[in-house]
Parts: structure tokens; sequence; C-alpha cells
């Protein structure tokens, strides 16, 4: 199954969902997609596709981290898939790049969502 949220590219499959994102991760991230995610994330382990993302604030470092605790208190995972350069920047001036999970292929994410805990 296939969609959207705000126009970023939804792939669902039986374990995950893969988000792909473009532009700026910032104060433009809407309640309403913040609450989607949410959803998403009680069901499911979130993949985010971060390859075309040219920023990331601090506001998008803080519903990432939101995120990310909800996944890991229900035994989920939120795998951040390619990063281009500027967004690793983000992270790590956050000084948050390694309390996420950063693989560089989407072959690497699945595998990650496959190992046993």
């Amino acid at each position: 199954m296939e969609t959207s949220i705000s126009g970023f590219p939804i792939t669902e499959s039986d374990t995950c969902f893969e988000i792909q994102f473009s532009g700026m991760l910032n104060t433009n991230i809407s309640q309403e997609i913040r609450a989607k995610l949410k959803e998403m994330a009680e069901k499911k382990s979130l993949l985010f596709d971060f390859a075309k993302i040219s920023m990331i604030s601090s506001t998008g470092v803080g519903a990432l981290f939101e995120l990310n605790d909800l996944l890991t208190a229900s035994n989920r995972k939120l795998i951040l898939i390619n990063p281009s350069e500027r967004a690793s920047e983000s992270l790590k001036l956050t000084g948050l790049y390694d309390l996420f999970t950063i693989v560089n292929s989407r072959e690497k994410a699945y595998e990650l969502l496959h190992e046993r805990v």
C-alpha cells in the first residue's frame, strides 16, 4: 500500500511504514503531520528516507526524538535512511546524531528491522 502525508510518499509493508521526506524538516511540520506519524508509530516501525532533506531544525529534531522514544517504548524502531550531508550535520550539531539508528540503504534498514532483539 502506498499513500502520502502532506506530499511525502509513504509505503507500507508488513513491518513498517517508509516515508520519503524532502526539503526542510522544521516548524512547518504541522501538528497534523506529527499526529499522523505518532499514529503510524503506534502500529509499526518507521523508516525515514532523508536523502532529500536539506535541513532539520530543532523543532524537527524534537519531533524525531519524540517518535524515537515512542517507538522504543513499544519495541519498534525509527531508522533514518541515507541522510543528506546537511541532515547529518543538523543532527550532529544537536548532539543527538548517535541517538538515532542511521543506515546508508533501504536494504540495511530492512535487515535491522528483522533482527531479533
